[in-house]
């Protein structure tokens, strides 16, 4: 998709203007007459106009939140419910959704439907922008006549998955903000603090001592290259950043994530409890095995797991059970595959599978409390200390000039 930027007549005769997402000119004129405007112009805009998030992406559109996909099911799901034709419940969210982003997603579903498409169909044709998972259970809703009830059951997927979610970020999160914090004061304490107190020092005329002048010293070297050492540590954010997005860099982003004590275990817990639910979805709304793998492949968003269901799905395909399969993968424990081949020996492989990831939700959830509560402490007293020897640096050869004095 690109970023297209109109100026046009609303339907109240105003003139307007605004920037539209969408696969091509013709496309963005038929998105503005279903909003109601008359479009007297469209056209690509240059560099110094374009969105900075528009270029970073390459011209895609983003995405829909997670938030914003749930209340888009569950409204959906509640109008199809009620009877509502799909197209009039669709032109009924369309007008009360107010992220713009979200809302040219809907209203390109919404005319591709309008031509005939699938509702699938619809989504699928908007390449990263619905998640794979969700696709393959409107079209299986579709196909069996019972869209409102896979609706949802999609809502209550999403927010479990959310549920989570939530819950291993706001382990990162939390951390990542204490640790903010500390560089911030380190570097403010560097330029700011230090400097002046090195000044008085150096007036007195006295000796410092060594740790205070390794402090001075550091002190001087931020201050001069505080430009190249931001510029640095953005570049090298940078180039982490896209590094993760290739295969490898995946590979060795969640490798070393998951050697991390604590958070590593709650990391791969996490990740089981979304391949469970996913899998036990996708199987009670009677999506067949192997395809059901296949999707959970593309929405677990693990590399080590995905690099285990790909072979899962090469062996079931070959014939072989499923608990077997999964208990020679080193990323399942034993009761995983154990669980399973109840399921399976009882043909209740799905329940069984949500029982397995509320399971590991549980276990998530206490392995993000006690991770919580082990680092709290331990990045307060390491800052502390960091703190503490630049407080005690610069002020040692003051208590020595208050004692001769």
């Amino acid at each position: 998709m690109a970023e297209f930027q109109y100026v046009g007549n609303s339907s109240d005769g105003k003139r307007i203007s605004g920037r539209i997402n969408c696969s091509n000119e013709g496309e963005a004129r038929m998105l503005l007459r279903a909003q109601g405007v008359r479009p007297t112009s469209i056209t690509k805009p240059g560099l110094l106009q374009a969105d900075l998030g528009t270029l970073f992406r390459g011209g895609s559109g983003k995405p829909i939140s997670n938030n914003e996909l749930v209340t888009f099911t569950n409204l959906l799901q509640v109008l199809i419910g009620s009877g509502v034709p799909i197209i009039q419940s669709l032109d009924i969210i369309i007008s009360q959704t107010k992220d713009s982003n979200s809302r040219n997603h809907y209203i390109t579903v919404r005319e591709k439907v309008g031509q005939g498409g699938y509702l699938s169909d619809s989504m699928s044709s908007l390449q990263g922008i619905f998640p794979r998972v969700y696709t393959s259970l409107i079209k299986a809703g579709e196909s069996s006549g019972s869209l409102d009830i896979m609706l949802g059951r999609l809502t209550t997927y999403l927010e479990r998955i959310q549920k989570i979610t939530r819950t291993v970020k706001g382990a990162l999160v939390y951390p990542a903000v204490l640790i903010g914090a500390g560089i911030l004061t380190i570097i403010f304490m560097l330029e700011a603090v230090v400097p002046k107190i090195a000044e008085l020092l150096k007036s007195t005329g006295q000796t410092l001592p060594k740790l205070t002048l390794n402090v001075i010293a550091i002190s001087d070297f931020v201050q001069t290259n505080i430009i190249v050492i931001v510029g640095g540590i953005s570049l090298l954010l940078y180039v982490g950043i896209q590094y993760t997005k290739s295969t490898e860099g995946r590979r060795v982003y969640h490798a070393i994530l998951y050697s991390i004590p604590g958070l590593g275990d709650a990391l791969r817990k996490s990740a089981i409890s979304r391949f469970s639910r996913t899998l036990s979805t996708l199987l009670t709304s009677g999506l067949p095995l192997i395809e059901a793998m296949e999707v959970c492949r593309n929405s677990v968003d693990s590399a080590p797991l995905e690099e285990a269901l790909g072979k899962m799905r090469r062996e079931v395909e070959a014939g072989k059970p499923v608990a077997s399969v999964v208990s020679r993968q080193k990323v399942f424990p034993s009761m995983v595959s154990q669980m399973i081949e109840v399921g399976e020996s009882t043909g209740n492989l799905d329940k069984m599978l949500e029982r397995i990831a509320d399971f590991y939700d549980e276990e998530v959830a206490a392995s993000v409390s006690i991770l919580t509560k082990m680092i709290e402490p331990i990045l307060i007293l390491v800052m502390g200390l960091v703190i503490g020897v630049l407080v005690l640096a610069m002020y040692l050869p003051l208590l020595e000039v208050s004692r001769g004095v």
